[in-house]
């Protein structure tokens, strides 16, 4: 299978999810408008992905002091400024650029898990003592909003990425403990926001559609993480893929015991960015790792 066409089918993955949502959201009496953002997002994002991922010179280089602060503080800082915003009802999820009010974590957890493994394989010391504070930071952040879905999927994927490493370091456990202990504070903490129908009580808009569309809906949330484990099955030393994996599917499961948003079935450009932004780093990784080396290539032209 040539490495163009395993891009295609794992950029498939979400898809079923992005339209069977559309789908429920209209039948549930949603505005075309705000069905026509939903749409329009997922499919311009699937198209950036593809064409990003049959580049080939494109590369993720944490590794180096530099790329490595960067890397670790941007999704960090995306988290903290959230504690900046106004709230509401004393929640502060949100991040406000222009017009648009992006979830935070839905967006940096995700890169922070991608740039966690990374940093992993690298070997350097000090670079993991940076991923790992902004570990620490992020999840002491998303107890202070509070977000216990975010916090509890945030902590099950350090668990897997961090302990994971060969050797895990005192600093590593610290970082771990602190997740699990902040989800848990997080979690203790009263939400008194109510789930907007088409956001995070998209599932129970399926159920009430008729067990045809639940079924859809669960079967579509299924499919979200495969790309990840998939990656993670191909590249045993990508802790992250199966931590990214870890991490949709908490957030899906949590989303469907109590009002937190689903991600990519129900509405909002943070989820869909989120997890589109794990699948294109999966995506190209894959890909990367697929095409031919500089020899291969001249072997291949005698």
């Amino acid at each position: 299978m040539s490495s163009r066409f395993r891009a295609f089918l794992l950029l498939l993955a979400p898809l079923p999810a992005l339209v069977v949502g559309v789908l429920i959201m209209r039948r549930s009496g949603v505005s075309a408008s705000i069905v026509a953002q939903q749409l329009a997002a997922g499919l311009l994002l699937t198209i950036a992905c593809l064409a990003i991922c049959l580049r080939r010179r494109l590369t993720l280089n944490v590794t180096t002091p530099g790329s490595t602060v960067i890397a670790a503080a941007a999704p960090v800082v995306l988290l903290v400024l959230t504690l900046l915003h106004r709230g509401m009802d004393g929640i502060h999820r949100w991040v406000s650029i222009g017009p648009v009010q992006l979830h935070a974590g839905f967006v940096a957890l995700p890169v922070l898990i991608i740039v966690a493994g990374t940093i992993a394989r690298s070997g350097s010391s000090r670079a993991r003592w940076i991923a790992d504070a902004g570990i620490v930071i992020a999840a002491a952040t998303l107890a202070f909003q509070p977000d216990a879905s975010q916090a509890i999927a945030f902590a099950a994927a350090v668990v897997i990425v961090v302990l994971q490493r060969s050797a895990a370091s005192r600093i590593d456990w610290i970082a771990a403990t602190v997740c699990v202990g902040s989800s848990i504070l997080a979690l203790s903490r009263r939400d008194p926001l109510e789930a907007v129908p088409h956001v995070e009580g998209i599932v129970h808009l399926a159920a009430s559609s008729g067990l045809t569309w639940l079924v859809a809906s669960i079967v579509a949330l299924m499919l979200l993480p495969i790309p990840f484990v998939l990656n993670w099955v191909k590249h045993r030393d990508h802790h992250e893929g199966m931590g990214l994996a870890v991490y949709f599917v908490t957030v899906c499961i949590a989303a469907l015991v109590a009002p937190f948003p689903v991600p990519v079935l129900g509405f909002g450009l943070s989820p869909v960015l989120g997890y589109f932004v794990a699948l294109c780093w999966t995506v190209r990784t894959d890909a990367v790792s697929t095409l031919p080396t500089a020899g291969e290539r001249d072997r291949r032209a005698h």
